[in-house]
């Protein structure tokens, strides 16, 4: 109980003193602040079906904007492995279809609301022993109106993560299962 407390206490004192690069290109902003604030749960639909939703606040400071979002997506998992190559897990672990909205209410530029659709897939790649990369690409079609009268926008972004999962069993505290190492571009 003491290492919970001790982690929760350096994680909220660490996040008001973080530094990011220079974010907004109609500002002259050098430094800024961000805080995040996220919302994420998990509901299992069925042994194959997770539906993930994300709540969240997005601040950056000093006045460049403010977000709200929420995003919904429906994992499917893929539990069949190729019968032409002899893997444990399958080379697809998952299939996903999203969809969201997120509002941006700028400081010194007009607001802007944006609904977002997207499908992806995980897929790893085993390199060491107990050590996968997994990597997730995505697609998003993206509908903005930044209300200046000049109507909707449609845009696509392609998105690629790698990350991978070193698992510690009960190393330091008792729920945690591994150290999740992100790695985003």
């Amino acid at each position: 109980m003491k290492h919970q407390f001790l982690y929760l206490f350096w994680i909220v004192l660490l996040s008001f003193h973080v530094k990011a690069q220079d974010f907004s290109k109609d500002q002259d902003v050098k430094v800024n602040q961000q805080l995040w604030l996220d919302y994420n749960f998990n509901n299992n639909i069925d042994s194959l079906k997770v539906l993930i939703t994300q709540i969240g606040f997005r601040k950056i400071s000093p006045n460049v904007f403010n977000r709200f979002l929420v995003l919904s997506h429906i994992n499917l998992l893929h539990k069949k492995s190729l019968g032409i190559v002899n893997l444990e897990k399958p080379f697809i672990e998952s299939f996903m279809l999203g969809a969201g909205i997120i509002y941006t209410q700028n400081y010194d530029a007009d607001d802007n609301l944006e609904f977002r659709l997207s499908q992806g897939f995980k897929f790893s790649i085993p390199t060491l022993k107990g050590i996968d990369l997994i990597n997730y690409v995505r697609l998003e079609e993206r509908f903005q109106n930044t209300f200046n009268n000049s109507g909707w926008t449609a845009g696509y972004r392609l998105r690629y993560r790698i990350s991978t999962e070193l698992n510690w069993k009960k190393h330091v505290v008792k729920f945690t299962n591994g150290l999740y190492i992100p790695m985003s571009f």
